[in-house]
């Protein structure tokens, strides 16, 4: 198989991840488990199968970089709002 074809196969496209859409929604293929970052509302989820010393490492980095996230549009001042806006 080409690389360009087995690369296709992989990707995932804006219609993946359309919630309008009826289809079977994609899920994690692995478990999961949240990761408060600065409080009950602004977590993430990192995999349980990390051993525990990556699972510290990994938690304490997005710990220490919370303040990176964009949690909502305002917190992305330069980003065109064609891009950040829904429009339905």
């Amino acid at each position: 198989m080409s690389q360009e074809r087995s690369t296709r196969r992989h990707m995932v496209t804006l219609a993946d991840l359309d919630p309008r859409l009826d289809d079977v929604r994609i899920e994690p293929g692995e478990d999961l488990r949240p990761l408060p970052l600065k409080d009950d509302h602004h977590k993430t989820h990192i995999n349980t199968s990390l051993k525990s010393d990556k699972s510290k490492l990994v938690s304490q980095t997005l710990i220490h970089n919370a303040d990176l996230f964009a949690w909502i549009a305002t917190d992305m001042p330069r980003v065109s709002l064609d891009i950040i806006t829904h429009s339905g």
